[in-house]
């Protein structure tokens, strides 16, 4: 296919945004603590809050990475009009199907 190439190349990016985001969230409380330390005494005074907003947010875009991959496979297979896709899609528009 024409296409072939950019698909998997598009695949390939949201794995590795995936799994780096994985990585950094895991260590959010490692870095976050070196910040305070070493840029500004406002990010170690108000340590847990940030924590707590950095580690929430990451997660749901881990989440949407997460979901725009196994939509990605489904494209990969050429099977787009699959019904989790639908489902998905209609979360994101605020629409339960």
């Amino acid at each position: 296919m024409k296409y072939e190439r950019i698909k998997k190349l598009t695949k390939l990016i949201l794995d590795i945004m995936f799994f780096t985001g994985i990585i950094v969230l895991l260590t959010l409380p490692i870095w976050h603590r070196f910040a305070g330390t070493h840029y500004s005494k406002d990010i170690e005074i108000h340590y847990l809050a940030m924590l707590i907003v950095f580690a929430v947010s990451g997660l749901n875009g881990l989440l949407i990475v997460n979901e725009l991959r196994k939509m990605m496979k489904t494209v990969l297979e050429a099977n787009w009009f699959v019904e989790d896709n639908v489902k998905v899609l209609g979360e994101w528009q605020g629409t339960a199907w």
